[in-house]
């Protein structure tokens, strides 16, 4: 059985924001919910990750970089996975190939209508978040794909993914997600292990990470302090003060604070403007940029110069030829999120069972 899942990609216009006010509303709703659910969590069966060969792994789907999906099948249908409609139980399969396939009975959102508009390619949504996340989810008794994989021990309680910027050469290859392993693909061999942060005591939500800061080096030819970590006081002096981040590959930005993403878009040369239209950073595709980290467990993980000014295949342009979208955008209010622009530089591993994650640097590829 082959445990990884090829991820692909189709060209889309713009960046998908992340909508970490949404996250925010929810991680506030997560809350309440939360007592009743903290000893059934409590009392779930822990399993380490280990750094063995995924038995399913696929690749990934792209859109132009900022949305990553995989085939999966209903009913022995394959489909490439929004809406209203009546929820139900189904056998799902992942992996695409359907004698070797993953497959499980899983509670499911069955779409009777709704208005989205396509891609030509997915017809649904497949989220591998905790199960708190879906509404209703204690009245359902209902369980994420994720948790259902997992439940009977045969899989270990992990999963991966690498994604990968598409090229001119090949538009959709959007990377790797892995089932129980890690995928097969190039990439550092230091990895850094985190916890993942519950929402209150054994009750999880979102994949929360503690971060440490952030490593942001202005262009060569400008003299600006280089060295920044996430707020304090001063021009450009900024104390170490650690934020917890969501890893959410369904967003394609970062959202990180607002004196942040203004201090990195003042150091392109030349400057990036703030568009009021689509709330994000615009910078001549052209321009000399900053080389920016994130720190976490002490080590810099940093965002290709093509991730970060968005200048792949179906990069989003704000409709004007020759300008890119800045990857990093403001908080807002919102949660802070590490989107698919950082998670293109790294291999990140979700430790399901034993709460933890772990990043291994992979940004030349």
């Amino acid at each position: 059985m082959n445990n990884i899942l090829p991820l692909a990609t189709a060209p889309h216009p713009h960046p998908v924001a992340p909508s970490p006010k949404y996250l925010h509303k929810r991680r506030i709703l997560s809350t309440v919910l939360s007592a009743v659910d903290a000893s059934q969590q409590a009392n779930e069966d822990s399993t380490s990750t280990s750094d063995t060969a995924a038995e399913v792994q696929q690749d990934l789907i792209t859109l132009g970089g900022r949305v990553y999906m995989t085939n999966i099948t209903l009913a022995n249908r394959e489909h490439t996975l929004f809406l209203t409609g009546m929820m139900g139980t189904e056998e799902l399969g992942i992996g695409g190939v359907i004698q070797d396939e993953l497959k499980v009975r899983q509670t499911i959102g069955v779409v009777e209508r709704g208005w989205r508009m396509g891609d030509g390619l997915s017809s649904g949504l497949m989220r591998l978040a905790y199960p708190m996340l879906a509404s209703n989810y204690q009245d359902l008794n209902y369980t994420s794909v994720v948790r259902a994989l997992f439940q009977d021990g045969a899989v270990p309680q992990f999963f991966s993914h690498a994604l990968s910027r598409p090229t001119l050469a090949i538009l959709v290859s959007g990377g790797l997600l892995a089932i129980g392993g890690i995928p097969d693909i190039p990439h550092n061999l230091d990895f850094v292990s985190v916890p993942i942060h519950p929402i209150v005591q054994n009750t999880y939500t979102f994949y929360s990470i503690p971060v440490d800061g952030f490593d942001i080096t202005p262009p060569p030819s400008t003299s600006t302090p280089s060295r920044l970590s996430a707020p304090g006081v001063g021009a450009w002096n900024y104390t170490i003060s650690p934020l917890d981040m969501i890893i959410d590959s369904g967003s394609s930005l970062l959202h990180v604070f607002d004196l942040i993403v203004d201090y990195i878009a003042s150091l392109f040369i030349p400057p990036a403007w703030y568009s009021p239209t689509s709330h994000t950073y615009l910078v001549p595709c052209t321009a000399a940029a900053p080389r920016v980290g994130i720190i976490i467990a002490g080590k810099a993980f940093y965002i290709h110069e093509e991730d970060l000014m968005n200048k792949g295949p179906g990069a989003g342009r704000d409709g004007k030829v020759g300008l890119c979208t800045l990857a990093v955008m403001r908080l807002e209010g919102g949660d802070a999120v590490l989107g698919d622009s950082w998670l293109k530089g790294v291999l990140a591993v979700f430790g399901v069972g034993d709460g933890g994650m772990r990043f291994a640097g992979r940004e030349n590829y």
